[in-house]
């Protein structure tokens, strides 16, 4: 009779007990790497402050971006594709898994590191969402930071097309569109949150204070 634990259905068994070992390892080792985040914060915190000049790059397609794009997009175009190809990126993005790191301070994962983890912060979303519309062709597409109601900031990916202004949020899959950007966020709920206002938006070409 194996040994009982509470933990595995009542047994312990020889094929789950290597993979309950690799787990508390893996928190052994998440509690490790957060003292070190923890004891130089201050350090990594300045390194990853970012200038106009970074944001822009931050956000410029990688090839990696491009052949997402490219897998994404229909072989030739056609009236209203622009906007169908954006919605297939939001739902690529589903598979993205969204973190809170609960860090104190920004850090910024590049839309390649986003792809390589499958794992990323709402900015890290809307900045790789923001890359792929760019990747195949959009000269409108921006993240856009906005304040939400309970004053926590959240990242939109905001495009024009076809005489329409579309908002897409990446960390929770939804999509809105009207006349302009200024009238969806006027309506747009956020996560059972309203938009207060926009703080700053970028690409990688411009970067705006919208405060």
């Amino acid at each position: 009779m194996a040994d009982s634990d509470p933990e595995c259905g009542g047994l312990t068994c020889k094929a789950c007990s290597p993979q309950k070992q690799a787990c508390a390892e893996d928190r052994l080792l998440a509690a490790f790497y957060r003292k070190i985040i923890d004891r130089y914060e201050e350090q990594i915190s300045f390194g990853e402050e970012k200038s106009v000049i970074e944001l822009k790059k931050l956000v410029a397609p990688s090839k990696e971006v491009e052949e997402v794009a490219n897998s994404l997009s229909t072989a030739s175009p056609v009236e209203g594709a622009f906007p169908a190809f954006a919605s297939r990126c939001l739902e690529f993005l589903k598979g993205i898994t969204l973190l809170s790191s609960g860090l104190k301070f920004s850090f910024w994962l590049t839309p390649s590191e986003t792809l390589e983890l499958r794992a990323g912060d709402s900015m890290d979303k809307a900045i790789l969402l923001c890359s792929l519309l760019l990747a195949k062709g959009s000269s409108t597409a921006v993240v856009r930071v906005v304040e939400l109601d309970d004053g926590v900031k959240h990242a939109l990916v905001c495009f024009l097309h076809g005489g329409a202004a579309y908002v897409f949020d990446a960390a929770h899959s939804k999509s809105w569109s009207g006349p302009s950007v200024e009238e969806v966020l006027s309506e747009a709920c956020v996560d059972g949150k309203m938009v207060v206002r926009s703080l700053y938006e970028f690409n990688s070409e411009s970067y705006s204070s919208l405060q």
